[in-house]
């Protein structure tokens, strides 16, 4: 009976650092009074339901980006309050030129941000803070959103920003495990329209998985599931008039370039063990989104990106 109730008690203990962390670009972004990414405010509401569904669950952490509008930083930050849960920053002020987010249901503390030198219309970066676990042990969080590259190549500030998240990686404090995790533009399996170079070789394998791996950071999420989809998401195959000119001016292609992908990734030191994950946020919720919605029923698209969630246990 003795041993029976120490197996209890040891398998109790080993499940009580298990929590989940989601990476989750919103595409809460408009310009000047113009959706860029299609019906922002439809999209808001649901997001949020969708948010709280799945943080109810259990342990959580969300590393969010593009939460631009004033609306949807203010959104989370209701919710925050309405379920005690915790969120960085503290002000929408702080989130101009990089909009990320750090959510939890978990305690946070010791947040900040760390701006890419190099920038173009905005000033990407990353947003860390300090998460405490259950049973008091704490996790450092880093949430980022890069550059992109397009179909002409590998562009230096993509590559610029990889350089500085592999410093920043390699520079941790080796004493408090660490969770990277955000949008990098990036992933095992991206290709364009118009395939110009192996974009998957250089931006991914020889990119950002070599600072990753230097640094003893191993990929933690799913690769199997693209979470940018080109072939069911209206939010993608149908993007803004905005989207469509800026591509065929630039590129002299109308709509995206990029075909379905994993872009979104999380990693982790090695003190953090990995368990099963999957796709967050890729069913349609009902909603008010001409175009880009089910017809009569009105169900669309949460996001033009899915989420990444991936289940974690501290040992």
């Amino acid at each position: 009976m003795r041993n029976f109730i120490a197996i209890l008690l040891f398998a109790v203990s080993a499940h009580a650092t298990d929590f989940h962390v989601v990476t989750y670009n919103l595409g809460q972004l408009r310009v000047k009074g113009l959706d860029i990414i299609p019906c922002t405010k439809a999209r808001l509401g649901p997001q949020m339901a969708a948010i709280e569904e799945m943080g109810v669950k259990g342990d959580t952490v969300f590393l969010l980006q593009e939460v631009w509008t004033a609306k949807a930083f203010v959104a989370l930050k209701n919710l925050a309050a309405r379920k005690q849960w915790a969120i960085v920053p503290a002000r929408h002020s702080e989130l101009a030129k990089n909009g990320l987010v750090i959510l939890s249901t978990l305690p946070l503390k010791d947040h900040e941000l760390h701006t890419f030198a190099a920038a173009d219309r905005d000033r990407k970066g990353v947003r860390f803070a300090t998460v405490t676990l259950s049973d008091g042990q704490e996790v450092r969080l880093a949430d980022t959103h890069t550059a992109y590259s397009d179909s002409r190549g590998f562009r230096a500030l993509h590559r610029s920003h990889f350089n500085e998240i592999g410093e920043l990686v390699s520079a941790r404090d080796r004493n408090l495990p660490l969770i990277f995790g955000g949008d990098f533009n990036a992933g095992h399996n991206i290709v364009f329209k118009r395939q110009r170079y192996p974009a998957a070789q250089r931006i991914w394998n020889e990119g950002l998985l070599p600072l990753m791996d230097g640094a003893d950071m191993r990929q933690v999420s799913q690769e199997h599931a693209n979470t940018w989809d080109m072939e069911h998401n209206k939010l993608v195959t149908r993007p803004s008039l905005w989207v469509n000119l800026g591509s065929l001016w630039d590129l002299q292609t109308w709509g995206w370039e990029e075909k379905s992908a994993v872009l979104d990734h999380v990693f982790a030191s090695p003190e953090i063990e990995g368990h099963e994950g999957g796709l967050a946020f890729n069913t349609k919720w009902k909603m008010n989104c001409p175009l880009r919605d089910g017809g009569a029923r009105n169900y669309g698209h949460l996001s033009d990106h899915y989420g990444s969630w991936v289940r974690l246990s501290l040992p």
